[in-house]
Order: structure tokens, then C-alpha cells, then sequence
């Protein structure tokens, strides 16, 4: 059986799946580690994808004013 990963492992979990993610200077990859407590990879896996989701949402709903300044929001 494998067991939970620490803090260490997590954040190599974290910067396996944000490797191709262009993150914001801001982004500290170890403090969210530091919060993750308890999550295996398949829950950090489901945090990155989710987080990449809300941000391409974002930037779609910014992205998406036209020049009338009508602002068109995309929901799922």
C-alpha cells in the first residue's frame, strides 16, 4: 500500500502537473503543498486541471468584450 505523500512529494506532484503552465509570479508552488495535506496525486492532478479551467475561463470573459463594450460571459 502506498500512502499519502508529504509536503516534499506534493510539491513535486504540483510542479509535475504545472510544468507546462505558465504560472503568475505569485503562484507558490510549495506553500500549496504545505496545504494539501492529505492529497495523493489523483487530487492534485484534479487541482491543477480545475485551476486551469477557472483560468482559461478568465481570460475568456475578458477576452470575449467586444467594441460596443458588451461583455459576453460563457458558462458551462
Amino acid at each position: 500500500m502506498i500512502g499519502v505523500p508529504n509536503a516534499l512529494q506534493r510539491l513535486s506532484i504540483l510542479e509535475a502537473h504545472t510544468r507546462s503552465f505558465k504560472l503568475a509570479e505569485e503562484v507558490d508552488l510549495s506553500h500549496l503543498a504545505e496545504l494539501t495535506v492529505g492529497y495523493v496525486g489523483a487530487d492534485i492532478a484534479s487541482l491543477c486541471r480545475e485551476a486551469a479551467y477557472v483560468a482559461m475561463k478568465r481570460m475568456l470573459n475578458f477576452s470575449s468584450s467586444d467594441s460596443s463594450g458588451m461583455h459576453y460571459v460563457y458558462s458551462d
